[in-house]
């Protein structure tokens, strides 16, 4: 299922790509939740590549705190669990330091570009492998040592940087000739 790849290119555990592989607040999280507060991102939040900011929730800064090992910061990937594994959003700087619910938490990778390391999340190959760790479930739904034991596939810095400018290219064709067929149904 993998494939051939350039011999040039690793291949490496996420464990091994990421200093930490965790998850968000699962145990009762709306006993956290407050009317104004810390934001904190659901699936309902990630969308392939993004972060919709509707339909938030939030957590006290004391919950947010309580919470620590599941704060954010710039850099960091979150990855849909249930329903839809592979749905991944990497967080920008403006939500430094929310907070996230029942998400897979890939920290900031060290050596490779988390923009690539998204994309590749929502792979083929990556998905395969979650749908492989859901235990043929109704509900795909992965769990964290499923997440540690991804193989990933890494070219050097250079290739993946490249890599992802090619793919938000195309990306921003799409989504145009996207709208572009979304504007002219409107019409008719």
């Amino acid at each position: 299922w993998l494939g051939d790849i350039p011999a040039h290119w690793e291949v490496r555990r996420l464990k091994h790509v990421s200093p930490e592989v965790t998850v968000g607040i699962v145990v009762e999280p709306s006993k956290y939740y407050v009317d104004e507060g810390v934001p904190a991102l659901r699936s309902l939040n990630v969308s392939p590549g993004a972060i919709n900011m509707e339909n938030l929730v939030f957590v006290s800064p004391d919950s947010n705190e309580l919470h620590a090992k599941s704060k954010l910061h710039a850099g960091d990937l979150v990855a849909v669990s249930s329903g839809q594994p592979g749905t991944t959003a990497v967080i920008p700087p403006d939500l430094e330091g929310c907070n996230c619910i029942d998400l897979i938490i890939v920290r900031k990778p060290d050596r490779d570009s988390e923009r690539f390391l998204c994309w590749y999340l929502g792979s083929d190959f990556a998905v395969h492998q979650f749908s492989m760790g859901s235990g043929g479930a109704i509900q795909q739904h992965f769990n964290v040592s499923t997440a540690m034991d991804l193989l990933i596939v890494l070219p050097s810095l250079s290739e993946q940087r490249a890599i992802v400018a090619h793919l938000d290219a195309a990306m921003a064709q799409f989504d145009a000739l996207t709208a572009a067929v979304e504007r002219a149904l409107a019409l008719l």
